[in-house]
């Protein structure tokens, strides 16, 4: 689903929950399906703005932490 056009910019999603849901055949919940989807995210090539930007300022606490 990920190269159909509604789902290429995941942050344009005005609610990727419901998304999910709806795909899964109201089979998804959030904590579980998080903690299935989480193996399978690729921290360095991902679609979503946001979740570079997250995985940006998490690297940045470490790296400030480790000096």
């Amino acid at each position: 689903m990920q190269n159909k056009r509604q789902y290429r910019d995941p942050d344009k999603l005005s609610n990727p929950a419901g998304e999910l849901v709806r795909l899964t055949q109201k089979k998804y919940q959030k904590i579980a399906g998080s903690r299935a989807i989480g193996p399978h995210l690729d921290l360095t090539n991902n679609r979503s703005r946001s979740f570079a930007a997250l995985i940006a300022g998490i690297k940045k606490i470490i790296n400030e932490i480790e000096e």
